[in-house]
């Protein structure tokens, strides 16, 4: 009775043990081939960090990755994974090694990172409640040049009679009709409804656009020098940028441009939109873009400073804001060139829409537009409305979403000017500027209005880019690799109509290798310059049209991107010495306490004091000459959380703040005591 027991434990000992050889052998086996695997495969490559802000993940070599110290750097949380994506037609299927990042040439690699990565995706809302406006409100229509009453509305609401007032450029508003019960004609563009009961009490307020026939004038076809003059300054320093010259011959081909043939240009720009938040939240309307209009994707459109205003304005301009003074008048921004005048030159009508104009592009830290700068301008409709909206920040004004409003004037544009040319520049930021998810509710409510104006033949004639300024700037996600690699990367799509695409085959050759190149809101510029004539050949300054192809090897430098905002590849190394973190927070805080300490002296900030560095990772250009670190610190008080880039400074030894700082936590209402843009996101008002 006692053999067999022993005998089979015996035995069980001994298979153990072969086992144990075998699934050793077996793992020995796996984990040398996956060396292997990694270097010719397009699988995920992790990479650990909770709060991890560096300049780009790719410089790591894959022999460092099997490097268990290299990584374990990293917290344990964040989990990247650079997945291959097809830009031009959506499909996340398996690709060659080379398209595992979206730029990848010698002097650039930015990564293809996953929307949905681990490491972010607890912190998003992925299928967010669509925010529907209540439009009890829209008691009022127009048709045609007559305001009618809904008969259906007014009765429910006991409404007696209704008059409006016309709203002129500067906000005041005219004098009010003659009362109405059912309709009445009218002629002005923008109109406040007011309706009252039976005993002359207010009832509802409603506004309106209506479109109105206009004729270019505000910046006639002789009368170019002060635009020009912006355009061929200083043409000596365009010279110094040699990228122009690197193009193709075929790019220099004589195409005989016809002047028939310029388009209208219809611009929408949608506020913090990233490329990697369009994957999330904006997928109907990417779908519709590439595989429906043919639209190119641009992959590698790297922003070039921190918030709207000054990415827009080299998109306009075609220079820094920095370096505009025109930009600096208290009389406001009209001194300043942009490239509307350029198209009003040429004949075209102008039209200029923003949805938020108590943050707008060029009212939030500067001056704003003491006349009219378009021949459509729609802030008086959008000042009013946030005027007598529930909040400033609300997206729904009486009904009606600001996007939506904003969306049916340019669709009324397009179709009332559909034989005349026209220049469109709208701008949405009420849904995005603050929430990831914000994008969603643009989605079907781009689509729609976009198919729509496909449909009805009505981009038969236009150049349309939907694009982002930058990706979203503050918030969790931002705090990670993630995030911080998207509010870099801003969202571009580019639509021609098929006609011009076959007519201009080289150039669009041009779009599409670009389609994979470092470019940026400067290259924007000279494109829509370029669309004017496309023979001619003006002075390249920051940038090259993206009809004309851009070299392979273009850098950050070379692109005018400032270290503190390149996605190209650095070499990057996690600092754990806590002498030298602590020693690079210091010359940052330093540096913010003496920002505020030159401001005006009569503004009361508080000195910021640092509560913690969040991370410091050493970055290094590939050649070795551009040395420094990014780190994030943490100061109180108002708990704002700052990015910054600091340079080692050789001539001195030392480390020194070069560029841009980002904040990276809102500031609310805490730097309501100043107004300019650099201090607004530092100072903690007192």
């Amino acid at each position: 009775m006692g053999d067999p027991p022993t005998r089979s434990f015996s035995w069980i000992i001994k298979t153990s043990s072969l086992m144990c050889i075998l699934l050793s052998s077996i793992y020995i086996f796996l984990y040398r081939n996956s060396i292997n695997f990694y270097k010719g495969s397009n699988i995920s490559l992790d990479f650990s960090t909770q709060q991890y802000i560096g300049s780009d993940i790719t410089s790591f070599s894959l022999g460092e990755l099997g490097d268990s110290k290299k990584v374990h750097q990293f917290n344990s949380r964040t989990n990247v994974s650079i997945k291959s994506y097809d830009g031009f037609n959506g499909n996340n299927s398996a690709k060659p090694d080379s398209w595992k990042f979206l730029v990848d040439s010698e002097n650039c690699k930015i990564p293809d990172l996953d929307p949905f990565d681990d490491n972010i995706k607890d912190l998003l809302i992925l299928h967010p409640e669509p925010y529907k406006c209540d439009d009890s409100d829209l008691l009022t229509y127009i048709q045609n040049d007559t305001l009618f009453l809904n008969l259906t509305k007014k009765a429910r609401q006991h409404v007696a009679y209704c008059r409006f007032k016309p709203i002129y450029f500067n906000g005041i508003t005219g004098k009010a009709s003659e009362p109405f019960i059912y309709f009445i004609d009218i002629e002005d563009e923008f109109l406040k409804v007011e309706c009252f009961d039976f005993f002359g009490d207010l009832v509802v307020k409603n506004f309106h656009m209506k479109f109105k026939q206009k004729t270019p004038k505000l910046y006639e076809a002789n009368d170019k020098s002060k635009f020009d003059k912006e355009i061929n300054k200083n043409d000596t320093e365009s010279t110094k940028n040699t990228m122009y010259s690197k193009r193709q011959s075929v790019t220099d081909k004589k195409m005989d441009f016809a002047i028939t043939d310029r388009l209208n240009i219809m611009l929408i720009m949608i506020d913090s939109t990233s490329r990697i938040n369009s994957l999330r939240y904006f997928t109907n309307t990417r779908r519709y873009l590439t595989e429906t209009l043919g639209a190119v994707e641009l992959l590698g459109y790297n922003k070039l400073a921190d918030n709207t205003m000054v990415n827009m304005v080299p998109f306009l301009t075609g220079e820094f804001a920095k370096n505009l003074t025109c930009l600096k008048s208290q009389q406001g921004v009209d001194n300043c060139s942009f490239i509307w005048q350029k198209y009003s030159q040429n004949g075209y009508l102008t039209h200029f829409g923003e949805d938020m104009t108590f943050a707008g592009t060029f009212h939030y830290t500067l001056n704003g537009f003491k006349e009219q700068p378009t021949d459509y301008y729609d802030r008086p409709f959008y000042y009013h409305n946030e005027k007598s909206s529930d909040g400033v920040a609300d997206t729904c004004f009486h009904g009606k979403s600001s996007s939506e409003s904003l969306y049916q004037r340019m669709y009324d544009l397009a179709y009332n000017l559909r034989n005349q040319r026209y220049f469109s520049l709208n701008i949405h930021s009420r849904n995005t500027h603050t929430y990831l998810e914000g994008l969603a509710d643009m989605d079907n409510l781009t689509l729609d209005t976009i198919s729509k104006l496909y449909e009805n033949n009505l981009l038969n004639n236009t150049f349309m880019a939907i694009f982002g300024d930058h990706g979203l700037r503050f918030g969790e996600v931002r705090q990670t690799f993630v995030g911080q690699l998207e509010e870099r990367l801003p969202m571009l799509f580019l639509y021609q109509p098929e006609w011009f695409r076959n007519k201009y085959s080289d150039h669009m050759t041009n779009l599409k290798t670009n389609s994979r190149r470092l470019t940026t809101h400067f290259d924007m510029f000279y494109t829509l310059l370029d669309l004017l004539n496309l023979d001619k050949k003006g002075p390249v300054k920051r940038g090259i049209s993206l009809f004309r192809e851009i070299p392979r090897d273009r850098t950050c430098e070379d692109a005018y991107i400032d270290q503190h905002w390149c996605t190209c590849n650095y070499h990057l190394t996690v600092m754990d010495n806590d002498t030298v973190k602590n020693t690079l927070s210091n010359i940052l805080i330093e540096h913010l306490n003496s920002l505020l300490e030159n401001y005006d002296k009569e503004t009361k900030c508080s000195n910021l004091t640092l509560v913690s560095v969040v991370s410091s990772v050493a970055v290094t250009s590939k050649s070795g000459q551009d040395k420094g670190h990014r780190i994030v610190i943490k100061t109180e008080p108002g708990n704002g959380v700052f990015e910054s880039t600091l340079r080692y400074q050789s001539s001195s030894g030392s480390f020194q703040v070069k560029g841009d700082v980002s904040r990276l936590s809102k500031y609310g209402d805490n730097s309501k005591c100043v107004k300019g843009k650099t201090l607004r996101k530092i100072c903690f008002c007192i």
